[in-house]
Order: C-alpha cells, then structure tokens, then sequence
C-alpha cells in the first residue's frame, strides 16, 4: 500500500494536468499493468470527476468508444484482468444508455472467472453511491442480469445462465461478502423464477 501510494504521489505532477487523456486509456489497454492502472485511476478520480458531462465528458467517452478503447478494457474484464476489472467498476457511472449495457454484460461475463473479484469491487465501489437500496438492487440486477444481446428473447437460455451464474457466486466462501453474496444469488434466483413464468405463459 505505501508504494502504491508513493508511486501515485510521484506520477500525479506528470499526468495531472487537468485535461481528459486519450492516450493514458490506449497504454493501458495495450499494457495492463500497475503503471498504467494508476495513470487511468488519476484521470478519472483527478479529471474526469471534474468534468461537466455536455461540454467535456460525453465527447471525451464517445472518442474512447469510437477509438475501440472502451472495448479493448472490457475484453480484458471479460478475460479475468483484474486491473481492468477495477477501472470497469470506477468508471461505469459515467456510462450511460448502450454504453451502461455493455459494460453491464463484460462485467457479468468477468464475475464468472473471478466472482470474489467482483463481490469485493462491487462492495468497494458501492459503498460511494447514494444509500439507497433500491438504487443498489437495480444496479446489482442489471450487472448480473444482462447476458448479452444473443440472449435476447432466448428465455430458456437466460434461465440457465442465471443458473449458472448462482452456482459461481456460490463457490465463494470469504465471510467478508457473504451479506452482499446472497443478494446477488437473491436477484439472480428472482430473475430464474421470472423467467420460469414467461416460459409457462409462452407454453399455454
């Protein structure tokens, strides 16, 4: 922790200059490691924090979504990176509309690799918004919920894959999480029961 920190007091007078980098995001996406992390976590908690989102923010997060940068990250989330996977928590309420799906579905897809990695971020990074718990259910419901576009409509599949999703989350055992893990297999055993009720309308 204290080099941690003593390499983000040293590297903040090189990259802090308050303006939004494109190129931080493409080092880190082409090298993923602790340097590179702690560029990307200073510009969102130094710059991008302080943006307005019109002016600033939204032209700044489309050219990293048209630059395939945004994608290069959740492809490493999808893969197990956990560098990655932190940066996806950190700046997921910056996405919004199909930009919040598809990092709904990556961060899903990751917590099926490392469902302890996702448990600790998710408690981590929640505990920074509002105390609400409906808010918290419904951010909870759509990064565990959404399964991707090629389950759409496919009621049966999605069934199985909030099956298996349960099954992983059950295979944690760390004490820390286990509040926050039956919530998550809550959700999901309430979304498996929705669609059992779809399916049987769909039958009649």
């Amino acid at each position: 922790m204290r080099v941690k920190l003593l390499y983000t007091l040293l590297v903040i007078p090189l990259i802090s200059n308050g303006q939004l980098e494109i190129d931080v995001w493409q080092e880190f996406v082409n090298e993923p490691n602790t340097k590179n992390y702690l560029k990307c976590e200073l510009q969102i908690n130094l710059d991008m924090k302080g943006a307005s989102w019109n002016e600033e923010l939204f032209p700044y997060i489309t050219r990293l979504w048209e630059k395939g940068i945004m994608r290069g990250i959740l492809r490493l989330v999808e893969g197990g990176d956990v560098y990655a996977t932190d940066l996806s928590f950190q700046l997921y309420p910056f996405m919004r509309g199909h930009w919040g799906e598809e990092f709904d579905i990556s961060i899903g897809r990751g917590m099926k690799r490392d469902p302890e990695l996702f448990l600790m971020l998710t408690d981590r990074h929640f505990k920074q918004q509002p105390e609400d718990a409906r808010y918290k259910t419904q951010i909870l419901g759509h990064l565990l919920g959404n399964f991707g576009p090629e389950f759409v409509d496919e009621f049966e599949a999605k069934m199985n894959a909030a099956g298996a999703r349960i099954v992983v989350l059950k295979t944690v055992t760390n004490p820390k999480y286990e509040r926050l893990q039956n919530k998550c297999i809550d959700i999901l055993e309430e979304r498996k029961e929705s669609l059992q009720e779809i399916i049987k309308e769909m039958e009649r």
